[in-house]
């Protein structure tokens, strides 16, 4: 495996990448200062968009001139060509402290997501689900720093961290429904210095 330099950036946090195969391009964000980066594979372009917020997470609509927004006041469709965002939810007006974290689309094309206490430290936040059209889910609550959802390779159990508290949860996921159920604990990360991961049999 060959590890190269694709672009020589040095954000406050960068994070997110998303590889879109269609396109050949790179996406990521800079969470903390609110930006947003698209990198062709065999080009030296490089577009920024200033979304003018901390943002959690993105995903790409099939047009190619949108992306789905985890924003600090809520989630959004952000027009690329006009920049301009246009607010879906705000599913957290009662907690001014929470903003949107970390979120990643199902293989049914849901935008799976969570939120967090900026502050780290009350488990205010929450595990949502949105498809469009119809109105946000919320999976899960009780959570202080919401990060890293993913899924098995055929979709039917569902990954995600509280970052803060160090585990791992797995959870039994309806494809067809978009449904969690079962939530264990995976595996948990020892935080204290030189740490180490205990795994669960799940």
């Amino acid at each position: 495996m060959k590890i190269s330099k694709v672009i020589d950036l040095k954000p406050n946090l960068g994070e997110g990448p998303i590889w879109d195969v269609k396109n050949q391009e790179l996406w990521w964000i800079d969470s903390q200062d609110g930006r947003l980066f698209c990198h062709h594979e065999d080009t030296s372009n490089l577009r920024v968009w200033d979304v003018r917020e901390k943002i959690g997470s993105m995903a790409l609509y099939q047009d190619g001139k949108s992306v789905l927004l985890a924003l600090q006041t809520g989630l959004y469709k952000y027009n690329l060509e006009a920049d301009k965002a246009e607010l879906i939810s705000d599913p957290e007006p009662e907690y001014p402290k929470n903003r949107l974290n970390d979120g990643k689309v199902d293989f049914r094309g849901r935008f799976v997501f969570g939120s967090m206490d900026t502050m780290e430290e009350a488990p205010t936040g929450r595990l949502y689900s949105y498809e469009e059209g119809k109105e946000l889910r919320v999976l899960d609550e009780g959570i202080i720093c919401s990060n890293g959802p993913c899924w098995s390779p055929d979709g039917s159990i569902f990954y995600f961290a509280d970052t803060w508290t160090g585990d791992i949860w797995a959870y039994d996921y309806d494809l067809e429904t978009g449904d969690v159920s079962n939530r264990r604990v995976f595996a948990t990360v020892d935080q204290s210095d030189g740490g180490s991961v205990r795994w669960n049999d799940c």
